[in-house]
């Protein structure tokens, strides 16, 4: 095998395996940088004590109608009930068998257009009902600002629901 041939060769292997690292869906994409936005929030009242609030509206670059809320260990049944119909992703979220994350699912007209798995470190849902949570929170209201959470003493984005009307 000549050195052309053989640098051919291992370009045909690495190419796909490059693709496959690099090649993200547009939504993981969106996920990744709603995340970094929402920790950077979190890091700037831990190192600058600075509160930052923000709707959950303005630091997605993606529309949706609502967005609900799931704690850890949801069954997938009890998601697909509060959203109104069945999402085969829920299974794939691994939310029914852990503890280190909370589900967040952005739907609009019926159907999933994003979900975040967002980390129990990072917020603190504990002053919304269970009911507020499932049935969703629109753009006008999903708010949060970061506070030092007292149980925990380290800072948290806090959601502040505005217009706590929440039905669907």
């Amino acid at each position: 095998m000549t050195g052309f041939s053989k640098r051919f060769a291992l370009l045909c292997l690495l190419l796909p395996l490059i693709c496959l690292v690099s090649c993200k869906t547009k939504q993981e994409r969106q996920r990744e940088e709603l995340e970094r936005r929402l920790a950077a929030a979190v890091e700037r009242k831990r190192t600058t004590n600075e509160e930052v609030s923000f709707y959950l509206r303005d630091v997605t670059d993606f529309e949706w109608g609502r967005v609900h809320i799931f704690d850890p260990y949801t069954r997938h049944e009890e998601i697909n009930r509060a959203l109104g119909f069945r999402w085969d992703g829920a299974a794939g979220t691994g939310i029914d068998f852990s503890d280190q994350w909370y589900l967040l699912v952005f739907t609009s007209e019926g159907r999933v257009v994003n979900h975040l798995m967002l980390p129990i470190n990072l917020t603190y849902f504990r002053d919304i009902t269970l009911r507020q949570a499932h049935a969703g929170f629109t753009p006008d209201q999903a708010f949060f600002r970061t506070e030092v959470v007292f149980t925990v003493n380290h800072p948290r984005l806090v959601l502040h629901p505005q217009n706590q009307s929440v039905s669907p």
